[in-house]
């Protein structure tokens, strides 16, 4: 498969494409979260397989539906939490869904 420009579309006066930098703090909603999060950590000196770091930088991610005002995560006690954001009023609602540690036991 060989591809061939077709050379009466091509507009060689063109440069590149321009980008403007976009202020992140009209765009990013930022809110504080009543459960918080945790993240493992991990001397330097501590050699991990693939499989372990894919976990320490996973597990607590947030799981979001934009459409829905709605997030999950994982906190600091291993609870499973619901965050649901009023589109209208920006306030926040959580709610522990799952406490993982006690539903191990």
């Amino acid at each position: 498969m060989s591809f061939r420009p077709n050379p009466a579309l091509l507009n060689p006066k063109f440069e590149g494409y321009k980008f403007d930098l976009v202020d992140q703090d009209e765009l990013v909603s930022r809110y504080p979260l009543q459960y918080p999060t945790t993240q493992s950590t991990a001397s330097n000196n501590i050699l991990l397989s693939f499989a372990e770091v894919q976990s320490r930088i996973t597990h607590n991610h947030l799981a979001t539906s934009a459409e829905a005002g709605r997030a999950v995560y994982v906190d600091s006690d291993s609870r499973l939490i619901s965050l649901t954001i009023n589109q209208v009023s920006t306030s926040t609602r959580h709610r522990s869904l799952l406490d993982a540690e006690r539903e191990m036991k």
